[in-house]
């Protein structure tokens, strides 16, 4: 699994690559300031990737409301839209 981080003045993007998943393998949500992404894997084959949490902290300025979490050809993509508001709560994103 690889991860890719890139930021501007208005967006983060968070990208996994975890080839082989299905959206029902991943939880992402937001709590205290950190950025949760949770995959489960039940497939016991020797080469799957294994289940792992994995943690990021996250700016108070980023907009809740407007997270989005996109798995498409094997990459989990996480947008994180920044603003001037600050906004600590909880929050679990939906998989599209």
């Amino acid at each position: 699994m690889y991860s890719y981080i890139n930021r501007d003045n208005n967006l983060c993007i968070i990208q996994l690559f975890i080839p082989d998943a299905k959206k029902a393998d991943f939880s992402v949500y937001i709590e205290d300031r950190i950025l949760n992404i949770v995959y489960v894997n039940e497939d016991e084959e020797a080469f799957a990737i294994p289940s792992f949490t994995k943690q990021y902290a996250v700016s108070q300025h980023v907009i809740r409301k407007d997270v989005k979490a996109i798995y498409e050809s094997g990459v989990l993509s996480i947008k994180l839209p920044l603003g001037s508001v600050l906004d600590d709560t909880k929050l679990k994103v939906p998989i599209q």
